[in-house]
């Protein structure tokens, strides 16, 4: 699984169902700048979702995240993961692109 949104999985605090991005129930807040986010298996919105791991298998919420150097890479130019999956990259970021390190 990647970064790219239509990839992303979501688990529900409440339920622990998972949903990818174009699953979760979505509506217009009653509150001014953001929009409500609903598990659609059990439709909370008050307990949250927790973005997992994108690495293929992995169970567990993503923690860690950083450039991978390349945007049209299966994870959108940015991995986020848990612990186990993060890397130390060689890149820093420099007018919006990761750059590797010499």
């Amino acid at each position: 699984m990647g970064r790219i949104k239509s990839e992303r999985r979501w688990r529900c605090k409440n339920c622990a169902a998972v949903s990818f991005d174009h699953e979760l129930m979505t509506a217009k807040s009653p509150f001014e700048g953001f929009a409500l986010t609903a598990c659609p298996e059990c439709k909370c919105c008050d307990v949250g979702l927790e973005l997992m791991c994108d690495e293929t298998g992995c169970t567990q919420e993503a923690s860690s995240g950083w450039p991978t150097g390349d945007s049209a890479d299966a994870w959108g130019g940015y991995r986020q993961t848990c612990y186990q999956h993060r890397e130390v990259t060689n890149v820093e970021i420099r007018g919006g692109e990761a750059v590797p390190l010499d």
